[in-house]
């Protein structure tokens, strides 16, 4: 497959960090004492303050592998000495930092142990950081996905009665990471245009689709009220808050890529491979398990996650 385009654009005002620096302990590992920074950065897209979405990175070196030096690290430093992030004390919207984000798509993946399950969340993975003067018009280049995804599901989510819900579509496949290996991927479409486009293409597992798609993140926060009986009284009143972020679909290519049976058998290929280090990472996880048990054997083991984070898929592909 020739076509693996993973290209997200998110530029805004930093919005909150949570970045710490390390130092590679492994001895086992070639960068044996070198320090590095991993972490979150919150980049507020919009001018209110209500997209704020979060980019993670896992391990930035002061060096690429070739010796350049990585600017990321240095953006790290600035980052946390100058503290310029909208909601810390002293700072606000108007003295926040403003930066351009160049992250991509990719999995939070870990392996459930007391539950035997994995789980796989989406999220903004790694990028560079550029600090600019200007932001571009909120609406335009603020916040963009463009991926190349082989499609194979399409349901239309009916509204739930007495929630806001709204008909939509989700829409499931692939896409690619850097190292061309595939990652279950959903996009949500709310656009009545583009449910009924993506519906009549009439994917399945025997019939996939190989196209381009672009759109924006969204990531918003819901409050929910939920009243609680009381057996002499009014009722208690309880609320909550939950973070739904979605992949919202606003584009595709009108032309679909060819789709050969060279593709499909590369396809196979790299669901096997999927499959095969889904396993892996459940050995893994387990053996890190009982290592910690048996390490404080006093200690319960909380029903979280478990073992190292590795990307894997949500589920079996067998039947792709």
């Amino acid at each position: 497959m020739k076509n693996k385009m993973n290209r997200e654009i998110l530029e805004g005002r930093l919005y909150d960090f949570d970045l710490t620096k390390k130092t590679v302990k492994n001895q086992a590992s070639k960068y044996y004492g070198q320090e590095f920074w991993s972490g979150t950065i919150h980049i507020a897209t919009d001018e209110a303050g209500l997209n704020v979405i979060p980019v993670h990175y896992t391990f930035v070196l002061p060096t690429f592998g070739n010796g350049k030096a990585d600017s990321r690290f240095s953006a790290f430093e600035k980052i946390t000495t100058e503290n310029k992030a909208w909601v810390r004390e002293g700072v606000g919207k108007e003295n926040a930092e403003k930066i351009r984000l160049t992250p991509s798509g990719d999995l939070n993946d870990f392996y459930m142990v007391n539950d035997n399950r994995a789980v796989s969340a989406q999220r903004n993975e790694g990028g560079f950081i550029t600090f600019i003067k200007e932001l571009s018009p909120e609406g335009t280049s603020r916040n963009k996905f463009t991926y190349d995804m082989i499609i194979n599901k399409v349901a239309i989510i009916e509204p739930k009665e007495g929630t806001d819900d709204v008909l939509h579509a989700r829409i499931h496949g692939v896409i690619f990471n850097f190292k061309e290996a595939i990652l279950p991927w959903d996009l949500i479409a709310y656009n009545p245009k583009a449910i009924e486009y993506f519906e009549g293409l009439g994917v399945s597992n025997a019939n996939p689709i190989y196209t381009q798609v672009w759109g924006s993140i969204r990531n918003t926060t819901i409050k929910v009220e939920k009243e609680v009986e009381n057996a002499w009284g009014e009722p208690m009143v309880e609320y909550s808050e939950r973070t739904r972020r979605e992949w919202v679909i606003e584009g595709s290519k009108p032309q679909l890529y060819d789709f050969t049976d060279e593709d499909r058998a590369d396809l196979q290929k790299k669901i096997a491979d999927r499959n095969v280090h889904l396993e892996e990472v459940k050995s893994s996880a387990i053996a890190y398990a009982e290592n910690q048990k048996n390490a404080v054997p006093a200690t319960p083991t909380p029903n979280t996650m478990s073992g190292p984070i590795s990307n894997i898929p949500e589920g079996d592909f067998d039947d792709f």
